[in-house]
Order: C-alpha cells, then sequence, then structure tokens
C-alpha cells in the first residue's frame, strides 16, 4: 500500500507490477504486463496532438515499449516490447494497434485480423467469430436479392 504523498513512479510502477504479476492471468507474459503497467503509469496529463512538450503525473518516461509511442517524451528511449497487432476495426477506415497476447482473431468473411472488442460471434458458437462491418452485413442483410419481378414469377408459378 503506498501513502500518496509519498509516491514516485517507480513506487507505483514496482506495486502494479507485483500487483498484476500476483493476480494476472498466467497467458500474459512480464513483458505483456509491464507494458500495461507502464501505460498506467506513464499515460501523459495533456491531450495527444496538443501543442508543446507532453505533460506527466511525476517524471517522463525513461524508455517506454513500442506500443505505448504516444507517450513518449522528447528524451525517452523507445524499445521494440511485446508484439502489437493492427486491429481493422469497428467501422470501415479506423483501425487501431492492440497488444498480441490479447484475445483476437481472424474474421470469417473479411479475413482480417479483429481484437475481441471490435468483433462478435454471429450465432454465439464461440466459432463464427466476425469484425462488427461484416457481422452487420451477415446478420442485417439478406444473402439473396428478392427482387420484385422474382417475387411475382415465384407467386405465379405455385
Amino acid at each position: 500500500k503506498l501513502k500518496e504523498s509519498s509516491a514516485n513512479n517507480e513506487d507505483i510502477y514496482n506495486n502494479l507490477l507485483a500487483y498484476a504479476v500476483k493476480s494476472g492471468p498466467p497467458s500474459f507474459s512480464e513483458e505483456v504486463l509491464t507494458t500495461f503497467v507502464n501505460a498506467i503509469v506513464y499515460q501523459p496529463t495533456n491531450e495527444f496532438g496538443c501543442e508543446g512538450e507532453r505533460t506527466y503525473i511525476s517524471d517522463a518516461p525513461q524508455e517506454l515499449p513500442g506500443y505505448l509511442q504516444e507517450f513518449k517524451s522528447a528524451a525517452t528511449i523507445m524499445e521494440s516490447g511485446p508484439d502489437v497487432l493492427e486491429c481493422k476495426g469497428s467501422c470501415y477506415g479506423h483501425s487501431h494497434n492492440f497488444l498480441g497476447a490479447m484475445k483476437h482473431h481472424q474474421c470469417n468473411k473479411c479475413k482480417e485480423i479483429v481484437c475481441h472488442l471490435c468483433s462478435t460471434d454471429l450465432h454465439k458458437s464461440g466459432t463464427d467469430k466476425y469484425c462488427l462491418p461484416c457481422y452487420v452485413e451477415e446478420k442485417m442483410l439478406p444473402r439473396k436479392r428478392m427482387y420484385p419481378l422474382t417475387l411475382i414469377q415465384s407467386h405465379y408459378n405455385k
């Protein structure tokens, strides 16, 4: 337990990492857990894209993994870090990066990589995984278009 007045980035980092290693899912490597902790400790306090140098709650990060590229200061050394994948995204043209250690799959329709937040299971079977745009197409749009003439012909051919 840390007292707010005496905590610094190193204390916060070490305590969060110890907690994450102790209680985190066994499928995450220490490198992935360290990246998550760095994201908490070194998230800038000013908005991305704002003018001027990044500001932080305490000290700027000395080193960060590539996944946290947007969190770097002018003096931060970037390291490779854990694998990073690009998700197609939940809307066309809005892709994003995520850690490869997180749940993800290949969309059954478009075959693109999708993180677990931008996807759904078409039939709740656990095997019919789709990105959200393809899910909407599969669920909401009919597989065959029935044109009015086809409907009229099918009615009279009975």
